[in-house]
């Protein structure tokens, strides 16, 4: 029986947030925050709570896991759709280019005013 924050759970396949943590750090051996876990829920990124106690939100055990074993992962951008897409870089792009651009055009009005 789960008596964490002074709340005792009858149902062991209930689980509290930081219990789910727990168990997503031991299925996917990454390390995740309450807080992410937390902001996930709100966002509707992971399963819903079965149950509130109070202020404390309980999951299903089972949903925790199937997630857990089944999400993108750290560091996965799944908004982005062409995955070959990189950043393109021109070298007028850089200060020190656009610095000389600067002067060759300031000497170039110096010579047509002459």
């Amino acid at each position: 029986m789960n008596t964490q924050i002074g709340i005792a759970v009858s149902e062991p396949k209930l689980v509290t947030a930081q219990e789910a943590v727990a168990l997503i750090e031991a299925e996917t051996k990454s390390v995740m925050k309450a807080q992410t876990f937390r902001s996930y829920v709100y966002r509707d990124l992971a399963p819903a709570p079965v149950k509130k106690v109070g202020r404390t939100l309980l999951f299903s055990r089972k949903q925790i896991i199937e997630w857990a074993q089944n999400r993108p992962g750290s560091g996965a951008r799944t908004d982005i759709s062409d995955p070959k897409r990189t950043r393109r870089t021109t070298s007028a792009a850089t200060p020190s280019t656009r610095a000389r651009a600067k002067s060759a055009d300031t000497e170039q009005l110096a010579k047509d005013d002459a």
